[in-house]
């Protein structure tokens, strides 16, 4: 994987979000790497791992608790730039 920026990345905070919920994932690599990339590029990057936060359980459960979701909002509005990455399941995506 090439990454290509057009301006200077360590201008950068970036929220990077792992959709899949299967902890052996070929979308979580993928964002793994690319955060690497931008991390060496000079970005900070904030990895939102579904699987290890409080919001995908919430979400299926109960409601989030007020300081989950206080902090989920601010690391939201830290991000310049979102990366989002949505599992592929027999072709199409997820969120389609």
């Amino acid at each position: 994987m090439r990454l290509i920026c057009t301006y200077g990345a360590a201008d950068l905070n970036v929220l990077a979000v792992v959709g899949s919920l299967n902890r052996i994932s070929t979308t979580r690599l993928v964002l793994i790497h690319l955060a690497e990339q931008l991390k060496a590029r000079g970005s900070a990057v904030d990895l939102l791992d579904l699987l290890d936060e409080p919001l995908a359980s919430s979400i299926l459960i109960a409601p989030m608790r007020p300081k989950d979701l206080l902090r989920l909002r601010a690391r939201v509005e830290q991000a310049d730039v979102f990366i989002l990455g949505t599992p592929d399941y027999h072709g199409a995506s997820a969120a389609r």
